[in-house]
């Protein structure tokens, strides 16, 4: 008996999750695990020369943007003191719907987390090209980083806020 093209993709899809120690990893068939740079979010479009905050506002166009997607949002944490309606930002960390890295290390949490089995195909929204981890993990002689992370440019998703909206690029 063959299988249709409905079917076989049916069983792709029954079997796109697997159990891999207590995590469940994606293999990305039925979404996209995203890790997003809140820091980088919420300064875009600012003019720290003008005196302007970083946008909570841009925070909520982008978490809206990804609204049925798997996202682990990561800010710096300076960001909370800077931040316009800091009062909503703290909201969303006792949500966990933000997490603050340890002392202004958001990057290295992301890196981090993109090396991880459950977001091994994550892609990372991001407007850093991470330059100085690249050149320290070639130094190093760490291919595995280099291969996990900066091997793969798809994974990396740059963006703009244009009119309070969200735009990947």
């Amino acid at each position: 008996m063959f299988m249709t093209k409905t079917s076989e993709d049916q069983l792709v899809n029954s079997l796109c999750y697997i159990y891999i120690g207590q995590k469940i990893e994606s293999l990305g068939l039925l979404k996209q695990d995203l890790i997003i740079d809140v820091s980088n979010v919420a300064y875009d479009g600012v003019s720290k020369p003008r005196g302007e905050k970083p946008r909570y506002s841009n925070i909520v166009s982008c978490l809206d943007y990804f609204k049925n997607k798997k996202a682990k949002a990561i800010a710096d944490s300076n960001l909370q003191g800077a931040i316009e309606q800091t009062k909503l930002f703290k909201e969303a960390v006792d949500s966990k719907t933000i997490t603050v890295a340890p002392t202004n290390k958001a990057d290295d949490l992301i890196i981090a987390y993109a090396t991880t089995a459950e977001f091994l195909d994550a892609k990372m929204v991001i407007n850093d090209r991470f330059l100085d981890y690249l050149y320290r993990a070639g130094c190093r002689g760490d291919s595995e980083l280099v291969n996990l992370v900066f091997a793969k440019p798809q994974r990396f998703m740059k963006f703009r806020i244009a009119d309070g909206k969200f735009i990947p690029l």
